[in-house]
């Protein structure tokens, strides 16, 4: 727990804290021993990250949140594109190009309000992969429509699966911080 002046207070032992991926060197048989202190022992803050550490897994899975928002707004850069080059080779008007828009939006919300706990039934992130991996065919697949009914479907579908991994992204993302 942390106490008044920003210290934390240990109590876990050296196994826990330092895991299985450590090896018998001298950087972690210091560890060891820091942790061999009394339970209550105070430490700061710094001390105590440093301990911890901050390795190549928590570098990989920071970056998975963050692939999401990437991937979120990637969807609406193509959207600004797709719009001005379908409405000079479909010669459509801007109603309809703002309703091909506007249908990943109408998606994405859809799906937020309708799937928003399904990260908690399923886990985070096999429903955050599902959404990504969901984005991803139906945002190719919109590369190959080739009547607007068919781009507005798949375009919904992108919203849609935007929807439902962009709960379980952000939750992945407050955790880590």
């Amino acid at each position: 727990y942390i106490t008044n002046n920003l210290s934390v207070c240990c109590k876990c032992t050296g196994k826990q804290l330092i895991g299985n991926e450590m090896s018998n060197s001298d950087e972690s048989k210091k560890l060891k021993d820091d942790f061999d202190k009394e339970p209550d022992a105070e430490i700061d803050i710094n001390e105590a990250m440093e301990t911890a550490g901050f390795g190549c897994g928590n570098i990989l899975f920071s970056l998975g949140p963050f692939f999401f928002c990437c991937l979120e707004g990637g969807e609406i850069i193509v959207l600004s594109v797709v719009g001005i080059m379908v409405r000079c080779e479909w010669e459509l008007t801007t109603f309809w190009v703002t309703a091909l828009q506007i249908n990943v939006f109408i998606g994405l919300a859809l799906a937020s309000l309708l799937f928003s706990g399904s990260g908690d039934k399923f886990g985070r992130k096999p429903v955050a992969l599902a959404g990504a991996i969901g984005v991803t065919i139906a945002g190719l697949l919109c590369g190959l429509a080739t009547k607007y009914w068919h781009l507005a479907v798949l375009r919904g579908l992108v919203g849609v699966f935007i929807g439902v991994s962009i709960g379980p992204g952000l939750a992945l993302t407050a955790e880590i911080s």
